[in-house]
This record gives structure tokens, C-alpha cells and sequence, in this order.
């Protein structure tokens, strides 16, 4: 008898005794053939490696059983790329017995690869080896075939969000992550209440550029920025990329102490808020602003006023995010 669980084969004791009878046979038969008829004897597959399945990187198949060189002289084992339903999609080669219990079929032909490659994996795609003539009389093994990725949507700038009406300033360069990487975070530039003295409130917005399937390899982008102040951090996206901005810019105080631009505070596509834990009350928060869908922001673009000596410095004024498409 022949075991069989899945696609890994057993021989059972009671199949070997049966071969040895078939042996004790062919002995008779060669000694009085006029006498004693010739066995049917058949190779078996007891077990295969891998066992269970292979994929498009497997090398070689070995297959452990018994009568491989013995079958060999009369018949050989076909290999074929075939379906579950029994359709066959190209033969690709013959399998050699390197002893009589094992059984090698080598794939690693650039060939057969490319046509493993282009096999329906909806289909149940497999490896079979065959002999003989008898359909039943197949080892096979399934094909794992990787999902298809779907096609990958051109990264471009779709858009921008802001300006959000600060006053002063000349606006710097514009400055975007590098292709397929969006904004996941940042941290601002913040000078601290000064009391008597000239406020300058926010100075420089720094984003972190990355990818929610890589989160190590992160590029820091800014446009202009102030020289006052020290950085806070905004947080990271958990989910998704940053969507949404805006800021919170005081109005002019005339004779006052101006300050622009004093906070920011992004928005991600979970619709978390990204803000730093140091926070000033001047002024009021434009209306938020977001990117088109199925975009994230991919860059920044900053208005600051430069230093102005005696007079009464303001620093980073207004801000715009660029938008690019998402995959």
C-alpha cells in the first residue's frame, strides 16, 4: 500500500513486503520465464522535498522512494507545468535518478522560471512529474505563486495647501521629498515667550519624510527659517501619511510686538493631530486646509523675515505644503 497525506507520500510496511514478493518473482521469472510471468513493477514516491510545495526560487526538487534507475531503463519521468484540473501548460524536462531510492528534477533554468512566473496562480498552478501511460501514475507538487503587485501610480505634485495670510517676509525654496516618500511627522522651531522682550513665536517647520513601510530611513526637508528658538517635536503618523495644516498666525499689533506666524498643527489620514507640547496663545488658527485625495504632503515652502536688527523681528510669517499623489 501507499500512504498518502497532502503531498507528502509514506511507504508503508505492508507496500515493501509486497515488493519484495515482486522481487522473489522477477528472480523466478528470470530462472523458468517459460514458467513464472514477469512482475508489474512500478516506481513509488515515497516522500518529496520540499514536501508540501515549491515557489518561482526553488532549485531542485528531490523526490526519496524506491525503483528509480530499475524504472529508468524503459521509462523515463516527464516534468510538466500543469493547472489542478489537469491541463498541462509545457513540459519542462526530465527528471534524473541519481541513485535508485532518490530522484532530482532540476528548475533553476532562467526558462522555466520565466514560465512559472507567467502561470494563473487563480488556476492552482503545479509541478507534476509522470511515467507511464496511466494518468493516476503523477507525483505532484503545487506552485506558490506571489500575489501580483498592483501597477504603480506616477508620483507627481497634485497640488498645494496655503498660503495662510501671513504679513511679512520673503518666501524661500521650495523643498520636497524625495520621489515616493510623503511626510510622516516633524518638529518645529519655537521661540519661547520672551517676556519684556521681541517675540518671534515660530521660526522654522522641519518635516520628516518616509514611508509607513519603512519608518528608519527618514529624510528632513525645511524651506526658510528663523535663527531663534529650539525645536519640539510634532509626532509621527501611525496611520497613513500627513493630509492637513495649518497655522496659527497673530494679526498686526501696530505699535505692538509682532510675532507672524506662532504655531502649526498638521492633520494625518486616521485624522490624528500632530502638535508639539509647547504651545503659545497669540493670534487664531486659520481654517485647515488639505491636500486632494489619494495625496499626502511632499514638500514645504516658508515665508520668513529676515533679521531686523533694532527693529521688530517676526521670523517665519506663512508656510505652503505641496501634495503628491499616493500609490
Amino acid at each position: 500500500m501507499l500512504g498518502q497525506t497532502g503531498n507528502e507520500f509514506s511507504c508503508r510496511s505492508d507496500f515493501v513486503a509486497k515488493r519484495l514478493q515482486q522481487k522473489l518473482q522477477s528472480i523466478r521469472h528470470e530462472l523458468a520465464p517459460e514458467r513464472f510471468d514477469a512482475p508489474v513493477v512500478f516506481p513509488v514516491i515515497c516522500t518529496t522535498n520540499p514536501a508540501d510545495s515549491i515557489t518561482p526560487n526553488t532549485q531542485l526538487i528531490s523526490y526519496y522512494g524506491l525503483d528509480f534507475l530499475e524504472f529508468m531503463a524503459s521509462e523515463p519521468f516527464r516534468a510538466y507545468l500543469q493547472y489542478a484540473d489537469g491541463e498541462v501548460v509545457e513540459k519542462i524536462g526530465v527528471a534524473a535518478a541519481s541513485t535508485n531510492y532518490q530522484l532530482n528534477l532540476d528548475i533553476q533554468s532562467p526558462k522555466v522560471k520565466e514560465m512559472m512566473q507567467k502561470l494563473d496562480r487563480n488556476r492552482q498552478p503545479q509541478i507534476a512529474i509522470k511515467w507511464g501511460e496511466e494518468i493516476n501514475k503523477q507525483s505532484i507538487l503545487p506552485i506558490i505563486l506571489p500575489k501580483a503587485k498592483p501597477p504603480k501610480q506616477e508620483y507627481k505634485v497634485v497640488g498645494k495647501i496655503g498660503p495662510f495670510g501671513g504679513h511679512w517676509g520673503n518666501w524661500g525654496n521650495q523643498q520636497q521629498c524625495p520621489t515616493d516618500q510623503w511626510v510622516l511627522g516633524g518638529e518645529l522651531k519655537v521661540e519661547k515667550k520672551q517676556g519684556s522682550g521681541d517675540d518671534t513665536a515660530l521660526n522654522g517647520i522641519y518635516l520628516r519624510c518616509g514611508t509607513q513601510e519603512d519608518r528608519v530611513r527618514t529624510t528632513e526637508i525645511a524651506s526658510a527659517a528663523g535663527p531663534w528658538g529650539n525645536k519640539f517635536e510634532l509626532g509621527t503618523c501611525k496611520n497613513g501619511y500627513v493630509v492637513a495644516g495649518r497655522l496659527r498666525i497673530e494679526p498686526k499689533q501696530g505699535r505692538g510686538d509682532d510675532t507672524g506666524a506662532v504655531d502649526a498643527e498638521f492633520r494625518c489620514e486616521d485624522g490624528t493631530s500632530l502638535q508639539t507640547n509647547y504651545r503659545l496663545d497669540w493670534g487664531g488658527w486659520s481654517s485647515r486646509k488639505s491636500c486632494p485625495s489619494q495625496s499626502a504632503i511632499c514638500g514645504i515652502k516658508t515665508r520668513v523675515e529676515s533679521p531686523q536688527g533694532g527693529g521688530d523681528d517676526t521670523a517665519l510669517n506663512d508656510a505652503e505644503f505641496i501634495c503628491c499623489s499616493l500609490p
